[in-house]
């Protein structure tokens, strides 16, 4: 889904607890900077002032969830969603996928929201820097006004950075796909370790629960849907392996990218990821 510039402005900027004038949405644009796993820039063709070799984007969407709680107060760690971003398809989006063929995720993926690119010197009024990102999903489309072809991509990562130039301040948040499951320090002597990791396709999911406990192990791409249920039944005092043949609950092999395995038990959660390469 496709967002106009002014609207989306508006969803980021609030994120970031900046209020800016309707005359200077209007005048904004989105440019990328992206480091390879090497640290070296994806070349870019940006024509804004100051922004040589950026990525332009044509739109962006990213949002941070605040939990409250029944006081009406901030209850629990805040959770920000995927980056979903839109940009012209180009040589420089085919140097994007391009070097993550290999399944290396990014070192850093920054994309700027820039105020009046036609001027001199135009400012970057807010700042998404994103460490470890993936390329998780691709969708393509033909934009009719513009008479161009873009392409969709769905960025998943490890932290997400952003800051507000204009009010001087910067926030950094970890990403989970699952806010609600309980941390790893928690689940002191249970470990979910899936071998071999990152994986071809054939994995095996390995854990120790008390006899007799209830689990759950379910595979979840990073948008949150559920890939596969791997295990749902009462455990013994051996240790449960669980399979998976790199397919989803239909049979299809599922697409190269990470994804995150959930382990339910009474009381208890644990997630664990995993990368596939193709």
């Amino acid at each position: 889904m496709r967002f106009p510039i002014r609207s989306l402005t508006r969803l980021v900027l609030a994120v970031a607890l900046l209020a800016l004038p309707g005359q200077a949405l209007a005048a904004m644009k989105i440019a990328m900077r992206v480091l390879d796993a090497n640290g070296n820039p994806i070349a870019g063709e940006s024509t804004i002032p100051g922004f040589a070799g950026w990525i332009d984007a044509s739109s962006l969407q990213h949002s941070v969830i605040v939990p409250i709680g029944a006081n009406g107060q901030p209850s629990g760690a805040a959770q920000p969603s995927a980056v979903f971003l839109s940009a012209a398809w180009d040589l420089a989006t085919v140097r994007l996928f391009q070097a993550q063929a290999n399944g290396t995720p990014f070192q850093s993926v920054t994309v700027d929201l820039i105020d009046d690119p036609t001027a001199k010197m135009p400012m970057t009024l807010t700042r998404l820097a994103l460490a470890n990102a993936n390329i998780q999903a691709i969708t393509y489309g033909f934009v009719e006004v513009a008479g161009y072809f873009d392409v969709s991509m769905t960025l998943s990562f490890s932290q997400v950075t952003i800051t507000d130039f204009v009010a001087g301040t910067t926030a950094t948040y970890a990403w989970n796909p699952f806010p609600a499951a309980t941390p790893p320090a928690e689940d002191k002597g249970i470990v979910l370790a899936p071998s071999p990791n990152p994986t071809h396709g054939q994995t095996e999911f390995r854990f120790a629960l008390p006899a007799d406990s209830n689990a759950r192990l379910e595979l979840f791409d990073l948008r949150g849907y559920r890939v596969r249920e791997l295990f749902n039944g009462l455990t013994s005092s051996a240790t449960t392996v669980a399979a998976w043949d790199g397919t989803d609950e239909n049979g299809q092999r599922v697409a190269q990218g990470v994804y995150m395995a959930r382990l339910s038990y009474p009381g208890r959660e644990i997630t664990q990821r995993i990368t596939v390469l193709r």
